[in-house]
């Protein structure tokens, strides 16, 4: 890979992070979408109150009838505010730079090169991305960009349950045969793009993780956010 924004996360993650991610090289979206670190340490005193909100928002979305109703979904505190996702089953949270960074729990899996975040982009009047249509448009223009020989196609929208909604998904692919094979779910949440991405560096991972991965972005709640986060 070549550019300002590329990288292999086996080098450039800080010696308190987590390095069980693998040797994959993501694509330029980590720069656009990421954090000063997956958990918000700004919440602070906020953090019980933005629990005592979800836990009302939650109760008064649940509808007995729909699937997974029954099962609120885990809260992850983020620099953006309270996302409810669950954590992809067998997989772990650890410290990397976007809203939410998971990788394989299994050590023999340490160069399995697959990874699932949760990364955010702005949108209004004052961003470069106007409206939900042109944030996916430049996540896409920018995978082209990165990637001469990729493809990309639009899949059929995926259905998120718990927030009431479908979200767009496409399916990103380098062209490259070691990286860059990518899904992502676009969410829309007003001020801002949220975007669910499983990021693989074979063919064979990415085939064999998409159901997982659609598992995960299924279980999508909603984004609570407080104060200035929420302008």
């Amino acid at each position: 890979m070549s550019g300002p924004f590329c990288f292999d996360l086996c080098n450039v993650l800080p010696a308190h992070w987590d390095t069980n991610v693998g040797c994959i090289e993501p694509s330029s979206r980590i720069e656009r979408v990421k954090t000063n670190g997956s958990e918000s340490r700004g919440l602070g005193r906020f953090v019980l109150i933005v629990m005592m909100l979800w836990t009302s928002w939650s109760l008064a979305q649940k509808e007995p009838n729909r699937k997974n109703a029954d099962k609120l979904p885990e809260m992850q505190i983020t620099d953006a505010g309270l996302l409810a996702i669950d954590t992809p089953e067998g997989f772990k949270r650890v410290d990397g730079p976007t809203l939410v960074f998971f990788v394989p729990k299994d050590a023999a899996r340490k160069k399995s090169g697959v990874v699932i975040y949760v990364g955010s982009v702005p949108m209004g009047p004052s961003e470069s991305s106007k409206d939900f249509k042109s944030a996916i448009q430049e996540d896409i223009d920018g995978f082209k960009a990165e990637y001469k020989s990729g493809s990309v196609k639009e899949e059929e929208d995926l259905d998120l349950p718990r927030a009431k909604r479908r979200a767009p998904r496409y399916t990103m692919l380098s062209g490259k045969k070691n990286n860059g094979f990518e899904q992502i779910v676009f969410i829309d949440e007003g001020h801002r793009v949220l975007m669910l991405v499983l990021s693989t560096s074979s063919q064979d991972d990415f085939a064999r993780m998409l159901p997982l991965f659609h598992t995960f972005a299924r279980s999508y709640g909603g984004l609570v956010v407080i104060g200035s986060k929420a302008q």
